[in-house]
């Protein structure tokens, strides 16, 4: 996202069928924030609309996802302005995204993003830089059609506003305006009988020295949304929350469970599903979190562990390391891997074997194994799991917690365990062809799929990892600081 001077918020609505999306200001059935008994969250990045520049600011409204975007429009002569942020749209039907297009009617020569909602959907509020950059308003007829946004005369200053929210009569716009804590801060103003915004106070209770910005209502209008970079556990920007009460008292901010190490912003809270925007190595991307049900899965192909084996409730590495298992680290007297045509496959077989030496150097006496076929922060349940990964879905799987500085770390394995390496070795084969099925209902980061590997563990509890992807021919084997690589 671009500096704090130029970054707007943006808020986003979306339903999981177009039916629920046109119908998305009805009550909703579901709340994310109370999920059912058979229900899971899923937060995934929308990877079909996401580029590789900024993509950020989120509106949801009528079935159409509004958003700031900095990435090149080819289909225009823009040469001078290329990677300007313009706003962009995309529409949900049939449980798919539409290839992003450029807004025209929102958009001018000038930077352009969104800044804001009206949480009764009436308005979308955009920041443009002509002049000396201020905030406008468009207005939405019954009909559906926008017109042509207008200057917020009352709300703009002769500072900087980022971004504005308006819900039930009452305005809250980040500034840097004069009479705040420090840096951009929070004001709000009630409407009067004209319904016009004129005096802004401000939001002491919620500012801090550092920015609070990217403010969004909920929509009933008693939350509000924002961002802030105050140092914090997580550290980067975080999403915070804050409610009003029938006195008008703003409480105390809260952190929003979903916030990661890097900066996440541009919260938009739609009671079944929410939007947001998180830092990426290549820029800002959007974000959704939603609903799905449970499976009900065919378990008749699930191999399922002995209670003597693990304990499936409070996974550990004690649980892991079993007793009566027989020490695997055998050299392997027959061929495991094949060729179409029948006959042994050598390379492979090697590959194998050197396995087994680099082991051998290592005088690691392996224990118990498992394959790792994911690690994620943000996946926390296998229903999650299974849902982005849809080879997986007859498959046993365990999770792993593991608390890093970043956060618990959830780790997930095969619901087996193995007595001989090479059976490992095989699993771990087939947990990458199922790693890159078309099956997958989502889209890997940037188009690179998790490498399932080996987990391997002595009698002291040492963790060894083994990667290797016999059709192309290398291996790694990493034991503390040591990383071998063939």
């Amino acid at each position: 996202m671009k500096t704090i001077f130029i970054s707007l918020l943006v808020v986003v609505v979306c339903m999981i069928t177009s039916t629920a999306l046109r119908g998305q200001n009805k009550p909703p059935g579901k709340f994310w924030q109370k999920l059912g008994e058979n229900d899971s969250l899923v937060i995934e990045s929308l990877s079909s609309l996401n580029s590789s520049r900024n993509d950020y600011s989120p509106i949801f409204l009528d079935g159409v996802l509004y958003f700031t975007s900095s990435r090149k429009d080819r289909y225009t002569d823009e040469s001078t302005l290329q990677y300007n942020e313009s706003i962009y749209t995309s529409y949900y039907q049939d449980s798919v995204w539409s290839q992003p297009k450029k807004h025209y009617f929102f958009n001018t020569d000038d930077y352009t993003s969104l800044a804001g909602f009206c949480s009764d959907r009436s308005k979308i509020f955009t920041y443009k830089t002509f002049g000396d950059g201020d905030l406008y308003c468009s207005l939405q007829n019954e009909k559906g059609k926008w017109f042509r946004s207008k200057r917020m005369r009352y709300v703009n200053s002769m500072f900087h506003e980022q971004s504005v929210a308006e819900a039930h009569g009452i305005m809250v716009v980040s500034s840097d305006r004069s009479g705040g804590c420090g840096q951009h801060d929070l004001y709000w103003s009630v409407a009067d009988d004209n319904g016009q915004y004129l005096d802004f106070f401000v939001l002491d209770s919620i500012n801090t020295y550092a920015d609070e910005v990217d403010v969004s209502f909920s929509v009933d209008g008693k939350t509000l949304y924002f961002s802030s970079n105050v140092a914090s556990s997580l550290g980067g920007y975080n999403l915070f929350f804050t409610q009003l009460d029938s006195t008008r008292r703003w409480s105390k901010p809260q952190e929003l469970f979903m916030n990661t190490s890097g900066d996440d912003r541009c919260f938009m809270n739609c009671d079944s599903m929410f939007f947001c925007s998180r830092s990426g190595e290549f820029g800002d991307d959007l974000y959704w979190g939603h609903i799905i049900p449970k499976y009900k899965r065919d378990t008749s192909l699930i191999k399922k562990l002995t209670s003597l084996q693990v304990n499936l409730n409070n996974l550990s590495i004690d649980t892991l390391l079993v007793q009566n298992l027989v020490n695997f680290n055998k050299r392997p007297t027959e061929p495991l891997f094949f060729m179409s045509d029948g006959m042994p496959d050598t390379l492979k077989q090697q590959k194998l074997l050197d396995v087994y030496e680099t082991l051998d150097s290592l005088k690691f006496e392996v224990y118990v194994s498992q394959v790792q076929v994911g690690a994620y922060y943000y996946i926390r349940s296998v229903d999650e799991f299974k849902h982005n990964f849809g080879a997986f879905d007859t498959t046993g799987i365990i999770i792993e917690k593991v608390v890093t500085q970043k956060g618990t770390l959830y780790k997930y394995l095969i619901d087996e365990t193995f007595t001989t390496l090479q059976d490992g070795a095989v699993r771990q084969q087939e947990a990458l062809h199922q790693q890159t099925s078309e099956s997958n209902l989502s889209y890997y980061p940037k188009g690179r799929a998790y490498d399932a590997f080996i987990v391997v563990y002595n009698e002291k509890r040492e963790r060894i990892i083994i990667y290797f992807n016999v059709a192309a021919g290398d291996f790694q084997v990493l034991f503390g600081d040591q990383k071998i690589k063939f």
